[in-house]
């Protein structure tokens, strides 16, 4: 044996470009199908989350929540509206924002969905389901379930005030 074959790149290993990182196991896009988990607390890392919230003031991780889950503003109702509208430039934008700040928070559930979105709508012309936005609204909902059952209601207490007010009026 010369050693010439030892230089060789493995052909079995994926290629990569110099430069550019490997994808966390987060971000690897999987088209399976659907099965859905009926138990909130596996949608967020409860470990993750709870030393967040250790670090964080009260009023900011509240806050941070409301940027993310509250309409029609929040991160998720920007990237159900691109879904909406099919607008795969937006949705690879709102699901990478949405990304990054699910995967700080532990957001399980939601950090799978977006990099999934987001490697569809950036790297492939895979069409992207309509039934994406149902999913995506589910999962939605379990994680909220779940921030509740860590004692972390995702609406603000402000919130719930003016929605009663407003209920009175």
């Amino acid at each position: 044996h010369c050693g010439l074959m030892s230089s060789m790149p493995d052909e079995s290993a994926p290629p990569s470009a110099p430069g550019q990182f490997q994808m966390s196991a987060y971000e690897v896009p999987v088209d399976l199908p659907v099965q859905r988990d009926l138990q909130p607390m596996n949608y967020v890392d409860g470990p993750v989350f709870r030393e967040i919230v250790a670090m964080m003031p009260d009023d900011t991780l509240s806050d941070l929540l409301h940027e993310l889950f509250n309409e029609p503003h929040g991160a998720v109702h920007g990237l159900l509206d691109a879904l909406a509208a099919d607008d795969r430039h937006a949705i690879g934008q709102a699901a990478h924002k949405l990304k990054g700040t699910s995967m700080l928070l532990g957001l399980k559930a939601i950090v799978k969905t977006t990099a999934a979105l987001e490697h569809k709508a950036r790297q492939t012309q895979d069409p992207i389901p309509p039934s994406t936005a149902d999913d995506l609204g589910f999962d939605i909902f379990q994680t909220r379930q779940a921030l509740e059952a860590l004692g972390m209601p995702v609406t603000r207490k402000a919130d719930q005030d003016s929605a009663a007010i407003a209920k009175m009026g």
